[in-house]
């Protein structure tokens, strides 16, 4: 009888101690069956200091509640973004940041999209913008509802809006400046107006299309 009763309790103890997950590391792991969440239907919650700060829903959507109240954040920032609270009154909501130095600078930015390394690092203020590609629109400060898709492209624009650049380098604006904001343009092709720094409304459609410094041509 005290046989059995020390074997149960030493099978209970193996089992107990066998089932704990240490908070300093694991070793002996099987990724095929050692694993970090639910076996259940419901969502995997991760919280700090016992208040929710982001959960992995069921379908596979991230979601984050902000740094400053219990209320669901309106940024998403992987590897970009900063830590200013998404619940500002004045802005910096609806943001997608993606890639190391995205959007590092925003202050009150609100529903831009960017992804890629670098895609608008200096931007603080501009709404509205989808910069796709490593460094696009990389130096915008105030520049709204812009399109880049493309490595560099519009990354030279300090300050403009409704602009199109579409392929490598295309309207890149290096050297543009706040006081001569970019407005209307449209680049589709690689280096397509690659250096225009001063002009508005033109469209250009053709790689190495117009690559000089200042154009004024209108294309219907």
């Amino acid at each position: 009888m005290k046989k059995t009763l020390l074997l149960t309790l030493v099978s209970l103890s193996h089992f107990y101690f066998s089932q704990s997950w240490n908070t300093t590391g694991n070793s002996g792991t099987n990724p095929a069956t050692d694993f970090v969440g639910t076996r259940d239907n419901q969502p995997l919650i991760f919280k700090i200091n016992g208040s929710e700060k982001m959960r992995l829903s069921p379908s596979g959507r991230l979601a984050f509640y902000n740094i400053n109240s219990q209320t669901w954040a309106y940024n998403l920032y992987i590897g970009g973004g900063n830590e200013v609270p998404s619940d500002n009154p004045t802005g910096n909501y609806a943001n997608v940041a993606v890639g190391l130095g995205s959007m590092s600078s925003n202050t009150t930015g609100s529903s831009n999209t960017a992804l890629g390394y670098n895609t608008m690092t200096n931007s603080t203020i501009g709404i509205g913008n989808l910069a796709l590609g490593i460094n696009a629109m990389q130096f915008s400060v105030d520049a709204s509802n812009n399109v880049a898709v493309g490595l560099n492209n519009l990354s030279g624009m300090v300050s403009g809006e409704f602009n199109t650049a579409v392929g490598f380098q295309a309207l890149r604006a290096t050297g543009s400046t706040a006081s001569i904001p970019l407005i209307g343009n449209t680049a589709v092709g690689k280096t397509a107006l690659l250096r225009l720094i001063d002009g508005n409304y033109n469209t250009v459609l053709g790689q190495n299309s117009f690559i000089q410094k200042k154009v004024t041509i209108i294309l219907l």
